[in-house]
């Protein structure tokens, strides 16, 4: 029973990670799980983002520090994920450089760490514009029981941000582009999905508001349609509420500024998993 019951774990958590995210443990901070991770346009840097142009600093803050967790819910107690995260900004080549690590692990019978570089490197579209191009490069390794040997994956992350006016922001990200695959015990290779999105943020500057949405593509499923939304009703306090068309189930969070530092909480449903908690710290210096 035991032994039955330990082979479910496994197989649930290696259908979460090898299906909708590509095999991929990228870093999910508490913001991109509360707006239902429909921020991969927008103008807030504090990292953990799926699209590789929005991990910078910059010239006022040349350093950036993150740290994540979330304890798994659904009856998965003893399963956890960390994730840290730092960048730090060369104003000589107007570049960020980011170095990223993450865990996932279910008491000894499974474990997955990811580890990641980038760089992203900004464009002055016109005095009150501007762009950002990035990439990253991850290897992740994957090990559960004795019984099986350890999967061994490498990726390539490319991104985009571009400002279309003042308040409105474009993004696109396409992650896994080599294609990372693994060969199954028949001998036949199995190819992870290539993931691809491509969304906006409004944040009018009149109104303590920004507003998100992205459409996400995997490469043989059908498109996933997120919604975000940040209120800044005081100016040290976020609230935050998402929804996408994958779950329908209602994303949200709140997030605590005082000077160069931020505490972030959310709550986000998850199909395999059931409700899952994040918490998060940054720093900016």
């Amino acid at each position: 029973m035991h032994r039955a019951r330990c082979s479910n774990i496994v197989l649930t958590l290696l259908f979460v990670v090898t299906s909708s995210r590509c095999q991929s443990l990228l870093p999910e901070s508490p913001i991109s799980s509360a707006v239902a991770g429909a921020n991969i346009a927008s103008e807030v840097r504090e990292g953990f983002s799926s699209n590789p142009a929005l991990n910078r600093s910059d010239s006022v803050h040349q350093l950036s520090v993150g740290f994540g967790y979330t304890p798994f819910a659904g009856g998965l107690s003893g399963a956890n994920s960390a994730s840290a995260e730092a960048s730090f900004f060369a104003e000589a080549l107007r570049s960020s450089f980011t170095v990223g690590l993450t865990e996932y692990s279910f008491e000894d019978i499974y474990s997955d760490i990811s580890f990641g570089l980038g760089s992203t490197t900004e464009f002055q579209v016109d005095s009150d514009r501007n762009a950002y191009g990035g990439f990253r490069i991850r290897h992740e390794i994957v090990g559960t029981t004795a019984a099986y040997p350890k999967l061994q994956f490498d990726f390539l992350d490319l991104g985009l941000t571009f400002d279309l006016t003042k308040d409105a922001t474009l993004g696109i990200a396409a992650l896994n582009l080599l294609g990372a695959h693994y060969i199954v015990a028949s001998g036949t290779t199995e190819r992870l999905p290539r993931l691809f999105l491509l969304g906006a943020s409004y944040h009018p500057i009149q109104f303590p508001l920004r507003f998100y949405t992205a459409i996400e593509e995997t490469s043989g499923s059908e498109l996933v349609m997120k919604l975000g939304a940040e209120y800044l009703p005081i100016s040290f306090l976020t609230i935050r509420l998402g929804t996408t068309t994958d779950t329908g189930n209602i994303t949200s969070g709140i997030g605590l500024n005082y000077g160069n530092y931020s505490v972030a909480v959310s709550s986000r449903y998850d199909k395999a998993l059931g409700v899952l908690f994040s918490f998060g710290v940054f720093g900016r210096w």
